[in-house]
C-alpha cells in the first residue's frame, strides 16, 4: 500500500513539475496547446520560460492586447506566435537555446497552470532541403518511432496548403488523398507506424515545399521539407551549323517563376513577375546573336551551332512552389570528312585542335566496340592490339592527329574522334577509303608491248641455242667413245 502511494506521489510530482515532454528537431516549429477552444473575456494568458519564469507572451482579453515582453528580441528574436482564439504558443524555427521548461498560467474565472518540457536536438537548419533525381523515390520522415493513439499526422503540399495525406490513430484514419494534388497522384505511400511519407517515381513538377503537422493533445510539431527534383542529364547531338532547341517540357511558365539558362556563364533569363526576358550574349561572345528564348515555355534555341558550343547547359527554375534543375549536354558533330589513299600509302587523320590539359581523346571505328588510340587526361597514350593496325599507328600527343602507315583495304571505314574536356565534347568523323592496287586496260597494253618482244627474243635464243647444244653434246659423246 505504501509502495502504491509512493508511486502515485512520484507520478504527481513528475507531471506537476515537468509537465508534458516535447522533443523536436532543430529548425522545426512547435505549438504548445492551452487546451482552450476559446478565451473568455476576462481571461489572461501568460507564457513564461525557464526556471526564472521569464515572461515571453501575454494575452489580456479584457484589454484586448497581445504582447511579447521578451520575445521580440534576444533568445526568441521574433520566433513566437500566439493564437488569438485558443492562446496556443508557437515557436518557429526552434533552436537548441530554446530547450527548457515553458510555463502556462491562465487566470480568469478559474486559474490553470501547465508546464511543457521542450527538448531540441539535431540541426536541420530550418526547412530540410532534399535533392533527388527525377524518377527516384524520396521519403519525408516525421522522426517518430511510433504514433500515439491520440496523435494526428497531416501532410500538406504548399503553397496551396492542400492536405495530401493524413493519419488519425484514434479514428482509425490512414488515408492518402489522391485527387486534390494531381502532381502527386497515386505515387504516395504512408507509413502507418511512423507517419513517414514516401513519394515514388518523383517528377520535376513535384518539386516544392511540403509540411507535416504532428498534432497531439498538448502540442503540435511542424516540420517543413523543400524538395528539389533535378532532371536526368539529357544528351543532344547535332551537326555543325545546325540549330538546336533545349526544351523545358513546360507548356507555360508559372506567374512567379524565374528561369536561368547558363553554360559556364549566364546565357538567358525569364522573370515572369517582371515580364523581363534577357539574353546575356555580350558576356560570352560565343553566342553573339545566336540565342533565342521562348517566352511561354522557357525553351532555349542556339542557332548556327559550332563545335565550341559543345558542353553542359544548365536550367534552373525557381518559384514559390518549386525549384527545378535540368541539365543538357550538347555534342556537336563536325561534318564527315572523306579521305582517300591507295593501298600501302601513309595517311594522317587530322584532329585540327591543340590538345590542352585535362583532355581525353579517343579514336575508334564506327560500329566497333574497341578503340584504336586514346590519350587520357594524364597524357598517357594507348594503342589498339588489333592485328590490322599492328605497328602501323601513331598518335600525336600535341595535336591528336592519327597516322596510319602502310594502309590496307581493311583499314577502310568511318573513324570517330571524341575529344572530351570538363566543359564540352567534340565529335569528328572521317570516312577513310583505301583503294586496292590494280591495273587498268592501258596498263595491260603497255605491259604486253614491253613483254612480248622480250618473250620472242627468249624464244629465238632458245630455238638457236638448243640445236647447237645438241650438236655439242653429240660430238663430245663421239670423242669419248673413240679408242
Amino acid at each position: 500500500m505504501k509502495r502504491l502511494c509512493l508511486i502515485f506521489v512520484l507520478s504527481v510530482f513528475v507531471n506537476g513539475v515537468f509537465g508534458d515532454t516535447v522533443s523536436v528537431m532543430e529548425g522545426d516549429s512547435v505549438t504548445l496547446h492551452t487546451g482552450l477552444t476559446d478565451i473568455h473575456r476576462d481571461d489572461v494568458i501568460e507564457w513564461s520560460f525557464g526556471d526564472e519564469q521569464v515572461l515571453i507572451a501575454v494575452i489580456n482579453r479584457a484589454a484586448n492586447t497581445i504582447s511579447f515582453p521578451n520575445g521580440s528580441n534576444g533568445r526568441f528574436n521574433g520566433r513566437l506566435k500566439l493564437n488569438d482564439q485558443s492562446g496556443d504558443l508557437t515557436i518557429t524555427n526552434i533552436r537548441s537555446e530554446h530547450t527548457g521548461v515553458y510555463h502556462l498560467d491562465i487566470t480568469g474565472e478559474k486559474t490553470t497552470t501547465k508546464t511543457f518540457s521542450v527538448g531540441v536536438f539535431g540541426d536541420t537548419g530550418g526547412v530540410k532541403q532534399m535533392s533527388v533525381m527525377e524518377g527516384d523515390s524520396v521519403t519525408l520522415h516525421t522522426v517518430l518511432t511510433d504514433i500515439q493513439r491520440d496523435d494526428v499526422i497531416l501532410w500538406v503540399s504548399e503553397p496551396e496548403n492542400t492536405v495530401i495525406a493524413q493519419i488519425n490513430r484514434a479514428a482509425q484514419i490512414f488515408s492518402v488523398d489522391y485527387t486534390p494534388d494531381k502532381r502527386i497522384g497515386s505515387k504516395m505511400q504512408l507509413d502507418h507506424q511512423k507517419g513517414d511519407l514516401t513519394i515514388r517515381n518523383i517528377g520535376a513538377t513535384m518539386s516544392g515545399l511540403y509540411q507535416v503537422h504532428i498534432i497531439s493533445g498538448t502540442h503540435t510539431i511542424h516540420k517543413r521539407f523543400n524538395i528539389t527534383v533535378s532532371d536526368r542529364v539529357k544528351s543532344v547531338s547535332v551537326m555543325k551549323g545546325d540549330s538546336v532547341t533545349l526544351h523545358t517540357d513546360f507548356t507555360d511558365v508559372q506567374r512567379d517563376d524565374v528561369l536561368f539558362w547558363s553554360s559556364d556563364t549566364f546565357m538567358a533569363e525569364i522573370n515572369k513577375t517582371t515580364q523581363n526576358v534577357l539574353t546575356y550574349d555580350d558576356a560570352d561572345r560565343r553566342f553573339k546573336n545566336r540565342m533565342q528564348i521562348n517566352r511561354q515555355t522557357g525553351s532555349l534555341t542556339v542557332t548556327n551551332i559550332s563545335t565550341t558550343d559543345s558542353g553542359f547547359y544548365d536550367l534552373e527554375i525557381s518559384g514559390s512552389r518549386h525549384t527545378l534543375r535540368m541539365t543538357f549536354i550538347i555534342t556537336v558533330c563536325d561534318a564527315v570528312r572523306t579521305v582517300e589513299v591507295n593501298q600501302g600509302e601513309l595517311v594522317t587523320l587530322k584532329a585540327g585542335v591543340g590538345i590542352q590539359t585535362n583532355i581525353h581523346l579517343l579514336w575508334k571505328i564506327e560500329n566497333e566496340s574497341t578503340f584504336l588510340a586514346q590519350l587520357d587526361k594524364t597524357g598517357q597514350i594507348k594503342l589498339t592490339t588489333d592485328e590490322r593496325f599492328k605497328d602501323r599507328l601513331n598518335l600525336d600527343h600535341q595535336t591528336g592527329d592519327l597516322t596510319i602507315r602502310d594502309t590496307i583495304t581493311k583499314h577502310s571505314g568511318v573513324y570517330h574522334l571524341d575529344i572530351n574536356s570538363n566543359r564540352h565534347t567534340i565529335v569528328m568523323k572521317f570516312h577513310l577509303i583505301v583503294h586496292a592496287l590494280h591495273y587498268d586496260s592501258n596498263d595491260r597494253i603497255c605491259a604486253a608491248v614491253i613483254l612480248l618482244p622480250l618473250l620472242l627474243l627468249v624464244l629465238v635464243f632458245y630455238c638457236c641455242w638448243w640445236p647447237a647444244q645438241l650438236v655439242i653434246n653429240e660430238n663430245r659423246r663421239v670423242a669419248y667413245a673413240s679408242p
